[in-house]
């Protein structure tokens, strides 16, 4: 094994850490009607996803991780402009997410060093 798929492997298990930050998220918040319900299940669903794509090494999956980051940015601001009370346990909990899969996104794509030494 060498050590870009174990970063791979980090980083599988990294999102997968975030999915269920986002399963705790979502019984913390609350949902309020079928949009809010259909939103999260499908935002859950493509971070499950992602995890089999980062997994099985789809070069694609990074693209997949910055929109769930510009996801979770935009739910960052949501929770604290439309939120009454102040739910500071949710505010830190989606940080924690936004943080969680910005080092997955920069564990797949670390640029590997060149070995600029020669063999003899």
């Amino acid at each position: 094994m060498n050590k870009f798929s174990k970063n791979y492997t980090i980083a599988s298990n990294l999102v997968l850490c975030s999915f269920i930050i986002g399963l705790v998220i979502v019984f913390v918040r609350g949902l309020d009607d079928w949009g809010d319900i259909f939103i999260a299940g499908v935002f859950l669903g493509l971070r499950y996803f992602s995890v089999f794509l980062i997994k099985r090494r789809f070069t694609w999956a990074k693209y997949l991780l910055i929109i769930l980051i510009l996801k979770n940015i935009h739910r960052l601001f949501n929770l604290e402009t439309s939120s009454p009370q102040f739910n500071t346990f949710a505010i830190s909990l989606v940080i924690l997410q936004i943080v969680i899969t910005t080092v997955a996104l920069f564990l797949i794509t670390k640029i590997p060093k060149l070995d600029l030494r020669r063999k003899y």
